[in-house]
C-alpha cells in the first residue's frame, strides 16, 4: 500500500492556500491527522488544526481529497452547494469552506470526533436509551432533508450542468433500478424457490422507483451509520458522494432494510424498525402530505426495500458454498436478514403477496443449506436488550 504522506502534504498545502483566499488572512495548517484512508478507498480524509487566533477562523477543518484527481468529488461538491442554498437544510451538512476542482479537494467544517458523535459508534456502545433516541433523531432529520428539498430539482440540475459530475463510484444506488429489473431472471437461475408472481411485482416496483412523482427529492444515497453525526444539538450528515434527486424512499427505507448495506450493519430489532419507520413517515408527512397516502407510501416503501434486497442478493451465488464476512457480519446473515425484513414489511402492510411468499420459501431453503447461523445476525450491542426477533 502506497504511503499517504505525499497526498497529505499536497492536500495540506492546497487547503492552506484555499483557506487564506477564502478568509482573507494568512492561514497555516498543522500536520494532518488521518480520519479515513481505507485500502480500497479512492479518497483520503484528514483533519488539520489551524495555527491562527483569527476570530473568524475555525480551530480545525476536515480535508477530503481524491487520491487521483478524476472529478470524483464533484457530486459531493454539488450536494454541499445545493444544501447551502436551501434555507431549511443549510445546517445539516458540514459547512464547505473552500474547494479545488482541479485537485478534487474539499475543505469542510470539522464535525468533531467520530468516537463521540458518530451514529455507528453509538450503536456499538452500551447506552440503549441514547442509541434509540439517536436513531429516532436521525430518521426525523432524514425525513426533513427529503421534505425540505421537494420542488428544488431544477436548482440541483442547474448545479449539475455547471459542474458536470462524473459518477466513478460503484455504489449500488447508481444502478439499483438495473439490479432490480434483472432480479427475477437472477432468481430463476438459482436452484432455489421461485414464485410466478415475482416477475409482475418486480416490474411494478421498478415503475414506482423510476416514477417517484411526489416523492422526488434530494437523497443522500449512502446514509449509513458511518455518515451520520449525532451532536448534542442536531443531526449532521456528511459524505455526499452519492447524492442526487431520486425517489426519497431509497433513503427512507433505511430502518426497514436499507441499513443492511453497510460495513457497520448489525441487526435492528423489529419493534424499533417499525418505530423508526413511523417516525420517518410522520416527519415527511408534516411537509409532504402525500406521504399520508397509504397506498402510495406503503407500495413505494416496499418497492425501494425490494431494490436494496436485490442488491444484497447479488452476492448470493458467491456465498452459496462459502460464506464471506463484510464488516461486522457475514453476507449470508445480511441476505437472510434482508429476506426476513422484507417478508415482515409485506406482512405489516399486506402488500406484494408474491414477494412475501417467495421470501418465506427462501428463508426455509437457505438455512437448510447454510445452517441456522445464517439466521443469527447479531443485534447492535446498544440495542441488544431492547427486543428479540
Amino acid at each position: 500500500m502506497a504511503s499517504p504522506l505525499p497526498i497529505l502534504r499536497e492536500g495540506t498545502d492546497v487547503a492552506a492556500k484555499l483557506l487564506t483566499a477564502a478568509f482573507g488572512t494568512s492561514v497555516n495548517l498543522e500536520p494532518a491527522e488521518i480520519i479515513a484512508d481505507y485500502p480500497k478507498s479512492v479518497n483520503i480524509i484528514f483533519r488539520c488544526r489551524l495555527n491562527s487566533e483569527h476570530p473568524k477562523l475555525p480551530e480545525s477543518v476536515v480535508v477530503k481529497c481524491a487520491k487521483e484527481a478524476i472529478g470524483r468529488l464533484r457530486t459531493e461538491l454539488i450536494g454541499l452547494k445545493f444544501l447551502a442554498e436551501v434555507p431549511g437544510l443549510r445546517t445539516m451538512p458540514p459547512t464547505l469552506y473552500a474547494h479545488d476542482l482541479e485537485r478534487d479537494l474539499l475543505v469542510m467544517e470539522d464535525l468533531g470526533s467520530d468516537k463521540v458523535y458518530q451514529l455507528g459508534r453509538i450503536l456499538l456502545g452500551n447506552d440503549s436509551r441514547r442509541a434509540r433516541q439517536a436513531l429516532l433523531n436521525f430518521q426525523r432529520a432524514l425525513a426533513s432533508l427529503h421534505a425540505e428539498s421537494l420542488g428544488y430539482a431544477d436548482q440541483f440540475t442547474t448545479l449539475k450542468d455547471q459542474l458536470k459530475p462524473q459518477i466513478t463510484s460503484a455504489h449500488r444506488i447508481h444502478s439499483i433500478l438495473t439490479i432490480l429489473a434483472g432480479f427475477p431472471a437472477q432468481v430463476d437461475s438459482w436452484n432455489l424457490p421461485r414464485n410466478t408472481a415475482l416477475h409482475a411485482e418486480v416490474r411494478r416496483a421498478c415503475r414506482l422507483i423510476a416514477n417517484p412523482g411526489p416523492f422526488l427529492g434530494f437523497t443522500h444515497g449512502d446514509c449509513t451509520p458511518a455518515n451520520v453525526f449525532c451532536t448534542p444539538h442536531s443531526i449532521r450528515m456528511y459524505d455526499f458522494e452519492c447524492c442526487d434527486f431520486r425517489h426519497v424512499l431509497l433513503d427512507g427505507s433505511f430502518a426497514r432494510l436499507r441499513y443492511l448495506h453497510s460495513v457497520w450493519a448489525l441487526r435492528i430489532p423489529p419493534t424499533l424498525r417499525r418505530e423508526l419507520d413511523t417516525a420517518y413517515r410522520l416527519e415527511l408527512a408534516a411537509a409532504a402530505p402525500l406521504a399520508i397516502d397509504t397506498d402510495k407510501y406503503e407500495e413505494s416503501l416496499i418497492a425501494c426495500a425490494m431494490g436494496w434486497l436485490a442488491g444484497l442478493c447479488q452476492m448470493l451465488p458467491k456465498v452459496m458454498e462459502q460464506d464471506q464476512k463484510w464488516g461486522r457480519c457475514t453476507w449470508r446473515q445480511r441476505i437472510c436478514a434482508g429476506l426476513s425484513h422484507l417478508q415482515e414489511l409485506c406482512a405489516d402492510y399486506n402488500r406484494f403477496p408474491g414477494l412475501a411468499e417467495w421470501a418465506h420459501l427462501m428463508l426455509q431453503a437457505l438455512p437448510a443449506h447454510w445452517g441456522k447461523s445464517a439466521l443469527e445476525m447479531p443485534v447492535y450491542p446498544a440495542l441488544d436488550k431492547m427486543d428479540e426477533e
